[in-house]
């Protein structure tokens, strides 16, 4: 039945057949849908590389997911390199054995290299998939997963007239932040924009990384804990604070034994700290607790 109350329009099913109809459906659509497959976790972030192989006149983009693997719709992804405006160095469109053409799951575009005036050159790569990276070649895909903790490469881009010297990097300045340049990852429609490193690291493999006997001590802790490994080996490594939403709130290199973290400036709440040394990963919960 229907009442006027002023201009509303006001509709009742209160003890009217159509009522027990509608509640039945609904009952049927919720046993239906917990059938359905629940909508697979992202990975908390992915990080990009760059790393300069000059001598194969390459730099080498490689992507890193943390905590889970990935072979869904990489929705967006936006990166920019730059280099010091006074270097000849030109850097093509690139190419990517990773997930190649005619694929739709990973299709990488470039922009003309611009001179803005402050001190570097900047060319930015686009890539927006239309297809689930793990999707057969046939239905757009490349059969491709971005695995746990281990960084893959994806793009290959060549440097052309390097006169030797050139620093090349993902530029995260203003320049690039201000222009819809700035390094960006959506996966599935989801913000997972995660750290930018240029350092010289090694491509691993889709096997998962043999931990490391690394411990956090004190956990929890107030200001300041300290990395401890029980054969107190000293090998170099490099070490991510991440915060509960995924944002790297901290990064360092420094040596895996003996060294110690200042954490005065972070929140209270719960981190994960990574350890890498190149070959292994190893990621500790933190509590910082005050």
């Amino acid at each position: 039945m229907s009442s006027h109350l002023g201009n509303r329009l006001v509709l009742s099913f209160n003890h009217h057949p159509m009522t027990r109809v509608i509640r039945s459906l609904a009952f049927v659509a919720i046993a239906f849908s917990s059938w359905l497959p629940l909508k697979a976790q992202l990975p908390t972030s992915v990080d990009i590389s760059l790393q300069h192989d000059a001598g194969n006149q390459l730099l080498r983009v490689s992507l890193r997911a943390n905590d889970l693997a990935f072979s869904s719709l990489l929705s967006n992804l936006v990166f920019t390199v730059r280099w010091q405006e006074s270097s000849a160095a030109t850097l093509a469109f690139g190419s990517g054995a990773w997930c190649p053409p005619p694929s739709v799951s990973f299709p990488m575009s470039a922009s003309a290299a611009v001179t803005p005036g402050n001190g570097y050159h900047y060319r930015t790569w686009t890539a927006i998939g239309l297809a689930s990276l793990g999707d057969l070649v046939d239905d757009g895909g490349c059969e491709q997963s971005l695995p746990a903790d281990a960084w893959v490469e994806v793009y290959a881009i060549p440097v052309n007239n390097d006169p030797g010297g050139t620093i090349f990097e993902i530029a995260d300045d203003a320049y690039a932040n201000d222009n819809n340049r700035g390094y960006f990852v959506s996966l599935e429609g989801i913000d997972r924009t995660g750290g930018i490193f240029s350092f010289s690291t090694e491509v691993m493999e889709a096997a998962p990384a043999q931990a490391m006997d690394v411990i956090l001590q004190p956990n929890p802790a107030n200001a300041f804990t300290t990395l401890v490994c029980s054969d107190a080996t000293s090998s170099a490594a490099w070490i991510e604070v991440i915060a509960s939403d995924g944002r790297t709130v901290m990064s360092l290199s420094a040596w895996r034994s003996g060294t110690t973290l200042d954490i005065s400036a972070l929140e209270t709440g719960a981190y994960r700290v990574r350890i890498s040394d190149g070959t292994r990963i190893q990621v500790q919960p933190l509590i910082v607790a005050r």
